[in-house]
């Protein structure tokens, strides 16, 4: 018996898309010294070939990928891949081609500094990007919220001279700072705190803590925040005023915010 399977392509690659955009999709991609495209929501897919980075092997990629909401009040945390074709074959499932992927997912900017294999071939090949609410995306298939876009890198055929992008751009990345976003608000059981900054690994490391106080100025709460984004369960406070505190060894910052269960 003689088994056919068919696989959806574009262009030799398999096919990828999401299907909504009110839990996230992707608002921009920049690479460093290559270009900056704001996208916004465009279907759930988008060919965006146009855009080209040249690369050199042995070299550093710069790429940042910011996810956008089409309701800013209620925005949901979205996992965020990219994979490069480093040999070119059509696919992204060789080692080393998932080149982005954050193990949390985020609302915020990721920026990844990516090294350039010796073995990448030189020519054009394909860069998708990806997000998706819920769970991790695949490089292949259709999803229900988020989106996917294409882009170039076209791979030198030898090390060029030109200095790297510098790393300590995108892996020191900017330090988590006492400024945060702070929502829903009202809030029903689960207070989301999105502090500032792009570096997730000193978020841990830094001696941040928030706090909640009562209208009356009572303490309800203190904790430790240890990444950018963090969820805090307020589902056993009575309804009413408060204010959170985030405090850290440059200041503080203080924001208003409704409970009402």
């Amino acid at each position: 018996t003689q088994v056919t399977f068919k696989i959806n392509c574009i262009n030799g690659y398999c096919t990828a898309s999401g299907s909504s955009s009110l839990k996230g999709y992707i608002n921009k991609v920049f690479v460093c010294r290559g270009f900056n495209n704001t996208s916004g929501w465009n279907g759930g897919y988008s060919n965006f070939l146009q855009f080209s980075k040249t690369v050199s092997p042995g070299r550093g990629l710069g790429i940042g990928v910011v996810p956008g909401y089409t309701n800013f009040c209620n925005k949901t945390a979205v996992f965020v891949r990219v994979w490069i074709d480093w040999n070119g074959d059509g696919d992204f499932t060789d080692a080393g081609e998932l080149v982005v992927a954050p193990v949390a997912p985020t609302i915020a900017k990721i920026k990844r500094w990516i090294y350039v294999p010796f073995i990448a071939k030189p020519g054009k090949t394909r860069m998708r990007v990806a997000v998706r609410q819920g769970a991790p995306p695949l490089s292949c298939g259709n999803f229900n919220f988020g989106e996917v876009e294409d882009y170039t890198i076209n791979i030198a055929a030898a090390r060029s001279a030109v200095p790297d992008d510098n790393k300590a751009d995108w892996e020191m990345e900017e330090e988590p700072g006492i400024e945060f976003s702070l929502y829903p608000n009202p809030v029903i059981d689960k207070m989301i705190i999105e502090r500032s900054g792009f570096n997730e690994s000193k978020a841990a490391n830094t001696m941040a803590q928030v706090t909640v106080t009562s209208a009356n100025g009572a303490i309800i709460m203190q904790s430790r925040l240890i990444s950018l984004v963090q969820t805090i369960d307020v589902s056993k406070f009575a309804n009413g005023i408060y204010f959170v505190t985030i405090k850290t060894g440059i200041g503080q910052s203080t924001k208003k915010v409704v409970i009402n269960h």
